[in-house]
């Protein structure tokens, strides 16, 4: 007789991330709510009340620490007690490397079974001590999920070929970037942007990895072409002062937006020069938003975005190349439009959020019925 499915609370585990981590976890938990799962999230203090659900501040830091072996008694316990719970099936989600790592070592002391998502590409030439560690915490995941093809594709390139990731994309909230009182010419007044000529946005953690430092050596062609053309940075991060030192006139910096729909409603282009990347969310919010993207030909945006149809992808690292295509793009209003429209309609075909939380709680639900009771 088949046994009635459990009620299913998941400990989601997050390591410090003011990016595509958090705004993942924002979307997912109200929708997994909706769905019949319960979620809670262990987190650092400074992000742990950020997602509208139950939450348990742990001492998880950027790198190994002593103090993870405390953040996972944390879980651990956390999960105990939800595990005492009548018909009430409790696992861990550790989000990253980090994330996953704190939530292997509470489902050795919980014991509870876990999930991993990889949200980045791993990197090709790591440490034995690293792959080791690694292999260990992705072989006894009970599921492993890639955001990207690419991310997937990752793990057998350095080295773990006996595990095989189910690829579930990030998704997005599309109804912020519907609101009636989205427009343009009032959301470039509340950003103190200028109110007429062309806009060209960027967001993201300023970090080398995301390649800002070759969108502003692009802006600074673009000046020569477009004197009018404004460059609207949103982000913050190691690199912030190195890159107002490098960035043109024409370059205005927003700091962090925790919402970057208004910046994309207003905006002409999209530009995404990442040096590497595991999905892209930008990429997503900029599509939804009905924006051409011109991205760096990498990793999972290379999956997200169709060439020539939704955006234009080309060198990562090229300045000259991304300099080109916005050019490309400024001088084509028909182009912009059509990339627009038809990014729209793929993130409505394949990348909206009730798409993920679904795929995501089918994940659960499955791992929940495979552990003997």
């Amino acid at each position: 007789m088949e046994r009635e499915p459990p009620n299913i609370l998941v400990i989601q585990v997050m390591r410090p991330a003011q990016g595509g981590i958090r705004r993942h976890l924002q979307t997912l938990c109200p929708r997994l709510a909706e769905l019949g799962v319960s979620c809670s999230v262990a987190a650092p203090a400074r992000s742990a009340g950020d997602f509208g659900v139950p939450s348990l501040a742990i001492p998880i830091r950027g790198r190994l620490s002593p103090a993870d072996l405390l953040a996972a008694r944390m879980v651990a316990r956390w999960a105990a007690s939800a595990r005492s719970q009548e018909n009430t099936a409790c696992m861990l989600h550790g989000h990253g490397l980090r994330g996953a790592w704190i939530a292997y070592l509470a489902s050795l002391m919980a014991p509870a079974p876990f999930v991993v998502t990889l949200h980045n590409v791993l990197p090709s030439v790591i440490s034995l001590p690293t792959r080791w560690a690694l292999a260990r915490v992705l072989r006894n995941a009970r599921a492993v999920i890639a955001v990207s093809e690419a991310v997937a594709a990752s793990v057998k390139a350095c080295g773990i070929p006996d595990v095989h990731p189910r690829v579930i994309p990030n998704g997005i909230d599309l109804a912020e970037f519907d609101a009636p009182e989205a427009q343009p010419q009032l959301l470039r007044g509340q950003l103190h942007l200028p109110a007429a000529g062309p806009i060209i946005a960027a967001a993201g953690r300023f970090s080398p990895e995301k390649g800002f430092h070759v969108l502003l050596k692009a802006a600074s062609q673009i000046a020569a072409w477009h004197p009018q053309v404004c460059f609207a940075l949103a982000g913050a991060g190691p690199q912030e002062h190195d890159l107002k030192r490098l960035a043109p006139r024409n370059t205005q910096f927003l700091g962090y937006l925790p919402r970057v729909a208004p910046l994309f409603l207003c905006a002409d282009i999209v530009a995404i020069p990442s040096l590497a990347e595991g999905h892209g969310l930008v990429a997503l919010e900029a599509m939804a938003a009905r924006r051409p993207v011109v991205a760096s030909d990498v990793g999972g945006l290379r999956e997200t975005i169709l060439h020539g149809q939704t955006g234009l992808l080309v060198p990562a690292g090229d300045a000259e190349s991304l300099a080109n295509a916005l050019q490309q793009l400024l001088k084509d209003a028909d182009s912009r439009r059509s990339m627009g429209e038809a990014g729209r309609a793929r993130v409505e075909a394949f990348y909206t959020a009730d798409l993920m939380a679904a795929r995501i709680a089918e994940t659960y639900r499955s791992v929940a019925q495979s552990v003997p009771t």
